[in-house]
């Protein structure tokens, strides 16, 4: 599985948007985590738009670290109800293969595309 993590904005909502693989099929996993903060506020209040900006968790009670372009200190952010929080949207879509050369043998296994090389065997893509 590998997460991805940015803000996003769902419905004119702030969201912390997080992108996942199942392990054993070739699907994504898409899910929006509120804030509560209106896109709209947020742009006025800093100034900037940071949507699909990376975030990390800070390890505290649904908190996440908005990684700043300039890399300043970084801004902080709750979702909504804390470690509580549901997603206010989820969606699975299809995970289709990278593209690879004419012939070359894939196949999705543990959370990942994966490619045949003569000469080293399979290899993630």
């Amino acid at each position: 599985m590998s997460l991805v993590q940015r803000l996003g904005e769902w419905q004119g909502e702030l969201c912390v948007y997080d992108e996942d693989t199942l392990y054993t099929e070739p699907v994504k996993l898409l899910r929006w985590w509120p804030t509560g903060v209106r896109v709209f506020n947020f742009i006025r209040n800093y100034g900037e738009d940071l949507r699909n900006a990376p975030v990390r968790y800070s390890g505290a009670n649904g908190i996440y670290e908005i990684m700043t372009p300039l890399g300043s200190q970084p801004l902080r952010i709750q979702l909504t109800r804390g470690g509580a929080t549901i997603p206010i949207h989820f969606e699975k879509v299809p995970y289709p293969c990278p593209k690879v050369k004419k012939g070359t043998k894939t196949r999705y296994y543990e959370g990942r595309w994966w490619k045949l090389l003569k000469t080293r065997g399979w290899v993630p893509i």
